[in-house]
């Protein structure tokens, strides 16, 4: 983690990837902190889980199919991702001193990650915004802000 923070973080975020900026000062543009990546996200069905090629494995309306497991296991992974950036997050705040977060994430990841924020961490999120910009580039996430952009 970088040592000059300022006390105020954006994260953005999918299951597979969160971009962290801080303000420099009341106004934008946003300055990049850190990227963290969760590989295993990214991963294809088949490559989640073993056992096919995402055949159906049922027997006499019994069983669970493949389409199932990777889709379980895709969710595991985002648990996962979840869990890491939350500690992240907790992180930033008790040894850095951030005390204001503004979350941007898809709401099922947003409601993820905030289920696996600490207490203390959860009070600091001041704005929740419910898109899914972790694939978008810096000038698009400054404008879900809704702040003026300084060029």
């Amino acid at each position: 983690m970088h040592e000059d923070f300022q006390h105020r973080l954006v994260v953005v975020a999918d299951a597979a990837q969160a971009k962290i900026f801080r303000f420099r000062a009341a106004r934008l543009p946003l300055e990049p902190v850190e990227v963290l990546s969760h590989e295993a996200s990214r991963l294809k069905n088949q490559e989640l889980v073993t056992g096919g090629q995402g055949a159906t494995h049922a027997s006499a309306g019994h069983g669970e199919d493949q389409t199932n497991g990777s889709r379980q296991a895709h969710e595991h992974e985002a648990e996962r991702f979840a869990v890491e950036l939350a500690g992240w997050l907790r992180d930033a705040r008790t040894q850095q001193g951030v005390d204001d977060l503004v979350l941007i994430s898809a709401p099922r990841f947003l409601g993820r990650l905030r289920d696996h924020l600490d207490r203390p961490t959860a009070r600091c999120v001041s704005q929740s915004i419910n898109k899914d910009l972790a694939s978008h580039p810096t000038d698009a996430i400054e404008r879900a802000l809704d702040m003026d952009v300084v060029h």
